[in-house]
């Protein structure tokens, strides 16, 4: 096989369902698809036997995190390239182009794709690596929308978002997968930081396309925070730490605050 395709999923009814029978219709490439179920307490565990058989699902019985649901599937996994992918995405084209080009050039460790909204619109989906001032100015993370639009692959000097990743295994290896210190959030930039410090490339690659749905709310705000401690707690000097927290716990207040009074909310949902 080519390609593992990770899916991690909770409670993902109806959407897990979209997202399965999209990656049958547009995957050309030999794969397998790993679902890990955390925890659900719907159906689609059931709904996933039943519909897709070829599914191997394994049931943790609890919610442990992205990144570790993630390291757990990628375990299991026989191929040479691992495709984390959300169960709220629905693949819009093939995997072909993307593959042949992580194939041809072996520095490129990390893929991302174009991702869109369910209008089609582009969506925010790959950044720059966060400064401090990126704490009370979240949007800040991300590359400009204009850059967003390219026609072409470019290096992506920062990071891609987890909810499309394709990586290379034997940089997984060798990165050891997932921090699973992050329970969600910060774990994908963290990936692709660690990658980058080993001489990998991170690409973005536009012809390769996908739907997703999610986004933030204001109930995880608190594992968004915490997310961005531990970054930083990897990345920045020990000594310093207590005022960064500090200074980080200062920003999301005052977030939860403009919340209260404005009635705002985050999202990385753009045009």
């Amino acid at each position: 096989m080519t390609v593992s395709v990770i899916i991690v999923n909770r409670d993902g009814g109806d959407l897990i369902v979209q997202c399965l029978r999209s990656v049958e219709r547009k995957l050309s490439s030999e794969y397998e698809i790993v679902v890990v179920d955390n925890g659900s307490s719907d159906e689609s565990v059931k709904t996933i036997s039943k519909l897709f058989p070829r599914v191997r699902v394994i049931m943790l019985g609890r919610n442990a995190g992205f990144a570790a649901a993630n390291n757990i599937g990628a375990a299991s996994a026989k191929s040479d390239f691992f495709l984390l992918l959300n169960y709220d995405t629905i693949l819009l084209s093939d995997l072909s182009p993307a593959l042949l080009l992580m194939q041809n050039q072996p520095e490129v460790g990390i893929l991302g794709a174009r991702m869109v909204s369910a209008d089609g619109k582009i969506r925010l989906s790959t950044g720059r690596f966060p400064a401090f001032i990126h704490a009370f100015h979240l949007s800040g993370l991300y590359l400009p929308i204009e850059v967003h639009h390219s026609k072409s692959s470019f290096i992506v000097n920062g990071w891609i978002e987890g909810s499309f990743m394709l990586v290379r295994r034997c940089l997984w290896e060798q990165l050891g997968g997932m921090d699973d210190g992050f329970f969600m959030y910060f774990e994908d930039v963290d990936l692709c930081y660690r990658a980058q410090s080993e001489g990998y490339l991170t690409v973005y690659h536009p012809s390769v396309c996908y739907v997703h749905y999610g986004g933030y709310s204001q109930d995880r705000m608190a594992m968004l925070k915490n997310g961005l401690i531990r970054y930083f707690g990897k990345t920045r000097p020990i000594l310093i730490m207590p005022i960064i927290r500090f200074l980080i716990e200062i920003a999301f207040l005052l977030r939860r605050i403009k919340y209260i009074v404005v009635g705002n909310r985050y999202t990385r949902c753009t045009s």
